[in-house]
């Protein structure tokens, strides 16, 4: 029975999220969190998110290919590459947070400073 209501407690509390890419979720201080690519990683519970943070830099496509930037953007980019869009810049950390639930994020700092 305590594994039945364990269960119960589970589905009375799921309930849907959706994350837009217009409106980004807001971390414990209010701030919209940061993305780009990301690593996901579950612990318990918890899921820890750790985005490339690009500072001020604008996101632009620097590869033409349908294989994606890693195809091309190393090694030879078609684009010039402005100075804060290097991956080994003085511009680029990566940045984590933790959400049990994907409504409340906790802005867990720099977890990578480049």
């Amino acid at each position: 029975t305590s594994l039945l209501c364990a269960l119960l407690l589970t589905l009375v509390h799921a309930r849907t999220v959706t994350l837009w890419n217009t409106r980004l979720p807001v971390d414990q201080h209010g701030k919209s969190i940061i993305t780009g690519e990301a690593s996901v990683l579950q612990h318990g519970e918890a899921y820890y998110f750790y985005f490339n943070n690009w500072g001020d830099c604008p996101g632009f496509d620097c590869c033409n290919s349908t294989a994606g930037c890693a195809s091309c953007c190393f090694d030879h980019p078609p684009h010039p590459m402005l100075p804060c869009s290097n991956p080994y810049g003085v511009d680029h950390t990566v940045q984590a947070y933790r959400t049990t639930d994907f409504v409340y994020w906790e802005d867990l700092g720099v977890a990578l400073p480049l």
